[in-house]
């Protein structure tokens, strides 16, 4: 049988992104207390995390939309360019 997939945008126009999902999407309401300090992370990702959280074992993140798929992209772009 074919697993059911969901498509998710945000943003909207020239800076619209969309990303497949295999369930909806959820709120993390539990996510209340930020870390202290931020772990690692390579230099282009850091502007654009705003705060990590840890829930169950996990470390969650809250991030700027835009530079982080900005980021990517480069990122993406500067692989072909290599190949």
């Amino acid at each position: 049988p074919l697993k059911k997939r969901y498509l998710l945008a945000l943003g909207r126009g020239e800076k619209m992104m969309a990303l497949w999902l295999d369930d909806y999407p959820q709120m993390m309401m539990a996510l209340t207390d930020p870390l202290p300090a931020l772990p690692y992370f390579p230099q282009p990702l850091v502007p654009c995390v705003r705060n990590a959280y840890v829930h169950q074992e996990q470390i969650w993140l809250a991030v700027h939309l835009e530079p982080l798929f900005s980021a990517l992209g480069t990122r993406q772009i500067n692989q072909e360019a290599t190949l």
